[in-house]
């Protein structure tokens, strides 16, 4: 079974609910659809009789309040478990580090089944779960893997630590991080080759793991690197003031970029918030990639000369005053949230962000000009505070709120003003960025313009 428990432990219970599914009347619908998600996520290909018999076969499991190991490294799996509910991680050996926090609705398991081998790594609960297992038997004689998915594939997808050194030395860590810096908004047209050269340079470890609530950089220090969060996610804070939190996702996320470029201290502290998997990279782990990639070079230097134009821009006083929370990895949380740009790229995001001058507006004073209004080249998004259009002085009924985007519509005034109703922060940028950003990324189909 690979999971042994303490004679003073008392079993794991089935949990009866009330509440059922019609195929298997131990499990209530949100179980069923947590399975439904998770199945989703795996590259299996379930006609409906499949799906319903795992869903017939499937238990549904409650822990002890008392940790638990669920899967003991070198043993045969038990199954494939999905949390529900509670506090899963995946640990080294004897415990000494969490290699990763199991996240409602994921699973675990699937490697030792799926691939016929033993257990990898030690899994085991923090608290109470509420946990779905598919026994192994069931599991294989209902699922078909396929052949073209390989264990160093299935790895690479699921960002694993190799604890049972099943591939050649750092051939997994190589794969991601080519995997992740491919989707980066810094290396975006980036080719396989050059960035492979960057990523033999980077010592001693390609992919560092950072315990929970490590710090990865702080406020006040120089910048020198670009951080590329691979797995798990981090906070930003100033000061006392915990400005945003941001996970790593399956494109992973890059933050630091400020400093790497420009040399200016870092206005936020970045801690993990859970174990984290990051790749540092510094000037140096470029030299190589340069001196053979010409064109790559070129796109890195152009984006040193947008990034110090961004910064020498600014208002000086505005950015001391609201610190890390005018970061260009907030703004570009801020543009995801907007409906008009919430399903766009990172890269495309970036483009934005880096274009956006912030401006602090006194209450019914501008935001924009009569002339920029007019012209209808510029646009903003509102950080702080709300906005209206104005036909001189009488209001046009069109109000800009929070972590909304300003684009002129063909049911405004021709001419007008907009006005802040109160104090307000906007992050303004002109159409032609937008524009451009459509061009680099011509997929991209924006809900208005």
């Amino acid at each position: 079974m690979g999971n042994r428990q303490s004679s003073k432990r008392r079993e794991s219970q089935i949990v009866r609910p009330n509440l059922a599914s019609a195929v298997n009347p131990s499990l209530p619908p949100e179980a069923v659809n947590t399975l439904a998600n998770c199945l989703n996520r795996l590259p299996l290909v379930l006609d409906k009789r499949v799906r319903d018999e795992v869903i017939r076969r499937v238990e549904l499991v409650e822990t002890p309040d008392t940790p638990e190991i669920l899967l003991r490294k070198g043993q045969e799996p038990s199954g494939i478990y999905v949390l529900v509910s509670g506090n899963v991680n995946v640990v080294s050996e004897n415990e000494k580090y969490v290699l990763r926090e199991i996240q409602a609705g994921d699973c675990f398991g699937e490697v030792s089944v799926l691939f016929n081998i033993k257990c990898t790594a030690d899994v085991k609960t923090v608290n109470r779960c509420v946990i779905l297992l598919l026994r192994t038997s069931d599991a294989r004689q209902l699922f078909t893997f396929p052949s073209e998915v390989t264990l160093l594939q299935w790895f690479q997808q699921r960002r694993y630590f190799d604890t049972s050194k099943l591939f050649n030395s750092h051939q997994l860590s190589r794969e991601i991080a080519l995997d992740v810096l491919q989707r980066s908004p810094v290396l975006h047209g980036w080719k396989k080759e050059a960035l492979d050269a960057v990523i033999k340079t980077v010592k001693p470890e390609i992919i560092m793991l950072y315990p929970a609530n490590s710090i990865i950089t702080k406020e006040g220090w120089k910048g020198q690197e670009i951080f590329i969060l691979v797995h798990g996610q981090v906070t930003f804070s100033t000061g006392d003031q915990e400005l945003a939190t941001f996970a790593a996702g399956e494109k992973g996320f890059s933050f630091g970029e400020e400093g790497f470029f420009t040399g200016t201290e870092r206005r936020s502290t970045v801690r993990s918030s859970g174990p984290c998997q990051v790749i540092t990279l510094r000037e140096e782990n470029f030299h190589d990639a340069f001196s053979q990639f010409t064109a790559e070079a070129s796109l890195l230097q152009e984006l040193n000369v947008k990034w110090k134009q961004q910064v020498n821009q600014r208002d000086a006083e505005l950015y001391t005053k609201y610190g890390g929370a005018l970061d260009l990895e907030i703004l570009r949380m801020t543009l995801k949230q907007t409906d008009e740009f919430q399903h766009c790229p990172p890269g495309f995001l970036y483009l934005i962000a880096l274009s956006m001058v912030i401006k602090e507006v006194r209450a019914d004073e501008a935001v924009l000009s009569k002339r920029q209004y007019q012209d209808g080249g510029t646009l903003f998004v509102v950080l702080q505070g709300s906005a209206e259009v104005m036909k001189d002085d009488i209001s046009a009924s069109h109000t800009v709120g929070l972590k909304q985007v300003f684009w002129k519509a063909v049911n405004m005034p021709v001419r007008g003003w907009v006005k802040a109703t109160e104090l307000c922060v906007a992050a303004v940028f002109p159409e032609g960025v937008v524009r451009e950003a459509e061009s680099t990324f011509p997929d991209v189909v924006l809900l208005r313009h």
